[in-house]
């Protein structure tokens, strides 16, 4: 039961984190057939957050590790003994 509690406390921190502030970047689709070479190339491009790049090959712990903006987070993960679980 606290293990469920602590697991939905640290996703509303997690939600709470992701906010539209910082340097995230979000393509836009389009309907414009000429323009899907652009689509493509946006959504390959590189996500920074908090100053750090967030790589999909990384667990979401790894990432908000290297992010400046998710310290606060980490910890809470860290005193949830939630980092393996999410690893």
């Amino acid at each position: 039961m606290i293990k469920t509690i602590s697991i939905a406390a640290v996703s509303a921190l997690a939600l709470a984190a992701c906010s539209t502030t910082g340097d995230t970047t979000v393509a836009a689709a389009s309907t414009d057939t000429t323009s899907s070479a652009a689509v493509e190339t946006a959504e390959r491009a590189p996500v920074t957050i908090g100053g750090a790049e967030m790589l999909p090959t990384n667990t979401i712990v790894e990432n908000a590790v290297l992010s400046n903006d998710h310290k606060t987070l980490v910890s809470a993960l860290q005193a949830a003994e939630l980092v393996d679980t999410l690893s």
